[in-house]
């Protein structure tokens, strides 16, 4: 049985004081409540700077990237340690595919290239400066745009 409480509550600046349903109390509870307020205010203004500080950490990943990419491009994210390692998506043999570049601070690095479902295809570049996927030239693939970049 839900019960419906009602609180008289008037404040006297006077006697700094708080009178509740008759009952006077004096300025510890006054206090009290004014502590219990600032705690509560403290706790907030943490929380919104804990959401900013994580909404820093989320990585800026173009909308409508498929599922399986942007879970690669966060295990890529951590893994690449250039800091211009990208991930761009381009239209080869009819489908849309990404590259994985891990950026140019190392010599001998190679780019994957993988499908809309996270598949492998293959690797660009690396000591044989290999430039074919599935046979062909990722020469002739169409580039249509950078979905991340670190």
């Amino acid at each position: 049985m839900n019960e419906l409480h009602i609180f008289e509550v008037q404040y006297n600046e006077k006697q700094n004081a708080l009178k509740i349903n008759g009952t006077i109390f004096d300025e510890s509870l006054y206090n009290h409540i004014k502590v219990y307020k600032m705690k509560k205010v403290k706790f907030l203004l943490f929380l919104s700077v804990l959401a900013l500080m994580m909404a820093c950490n989320k990585l800026d990943i173009e909308k409508g990237t498929p599922k399986s990419i942007v879970n690669k491009i966060k295990d890529f994210d951590k893994s690449a340690v250039c800091d211009d390692a990208k991930v761009n998506e381009f239209n080869f043999q009819g489908n849309v595919v990404y590259t994985f570049e891990p950026g140019s601070c190392g010599a001998d690095m190679t780019t994957e290239v993988v499908n809309t479902d996270g598949n492998t295809m293959g690797n660009l570049g690396g000591i044989a400066g290999n430039s074919q996927i599935n046979g062909e030239d990722f020469s002739h693939a169409v580039f249509i745009k950078t979905v991340w970049e670190k």
